[in-house]
């Protein structure tokens, strides 16, 4: 697979796994949408994401996805890396996700609790 097109579907991940972890305290913080918003355009101005994605990215804002959802989107995309970038790529996901968590200063029993079945399933921790 092309590095451009593993991009695209890292930072398509990314922002379900944002979205996902945002809301399932039961409260989309402004902090948390804020920060998906910005990293989302970092992607967009350092030209690693084409409007396509971008387009893709704003729809996904709109939906709602469950942990199984977003374990089932972590192990594809998981899978189509190459075995010497899988690990490196899984953390900084990981990275992502608990700087997400923390962005509104309150870490909630439920994002604890799905952050620990995601770890679980695709880093096996």
């Amino acid at each position: 697979m092309r590095k451009e097109k593993k991009q695209e579907l890292l930072a398509i991940l990314l922002a379900k796994l944002g979205v996902f972890f945002a809301s399932c305290d039961g409260e989309y913080n402004p902090r948390e949408k804020n920060f998906i918003q910005n990293f989302v355009f970092t992607l967009l101005n350092n030209q690693i994401i084409t409007d396509e994605a971008r387009e893709i990215i704003e729809e996904i804002e709109n939906k709602h996805y469950s942990i199984d959802d977003i374990i089932q989107d972590s192990q594809q995309f998981s899978q189509n890396l190459d075995e010497e970038e899988r690990e490196p790529c899984l953390l900084a996901i990981e990275s992502y996700i608990e700087n997400l968590i923390e962005a509104d200063d309150v870490i909630h029993p439920a994002e604890t609790e799905n952050f620990n079945l995601w770890k679980r399933a695709v880093l096996n921790k």
